[in-house]
This record gives C-alpha cells, sequence and structure tokens, in this order.
C-alpha cells in the first residue's frame, strides 16, 4: 500500500530495475484508475494452454503458497 506514491517511485529505482528487460518486471497497479473497478491478477489465467506450460504454472503456485505458508 503506498497511498501517496512516494514508494512505488524509489522502489522503481532500485538497481533490481536498472536495465529495460529488468524493469518491464516491474508492475504498477492504480486502483484509483477507474472509479467502481479494482484491479486484480488471476494467476490461472493463461495464453498457453500446453500440458508443459500449465505443469510449469502448477509448480510455481504451488512454490509461492508454499513460501506464504510458512
Amino acid at each position: 500500500m503506498d497511498p501517496h506514491g512516494d514508494m512505488s517511485e524509489e522502489i522503481a529505482k532500485f538497481s533490481e530495475f536498472s536495465t529495460k528487460k529488468k524493469a518491464e518486471r516491474l508492475v504498477y497497479i492504480d486502483p484509483t484508475l477507474k472509479a467502481g473497478y479494482s484491479p486484480s491478477i488471476n494467476p490461472f489465467e493463461l495464453d498457453d494452454h500446453s500440458e508443459e506450460n500449465i505443469a510449469l504454472m502448477t509448480q510455481e503456485l504451488k512454490s509461492i503458497i508454499t513460501v506464504l505458508l510458512q
């Protein structure tokens, strides 16, 4: 949560985002962008429905949940 936007500007200056390729990994979601709309991220939405990609995404989600539950 960053009500004034100061933190997001500081994070964008981190060395992890210094190159264009790395900067593309940084996502800023402005919840005030559209009235009556709540932005969301659906980790189950896939463009590539191949078995290989589904297995990869399943493993990634499992890893994230494991870390969160520790």
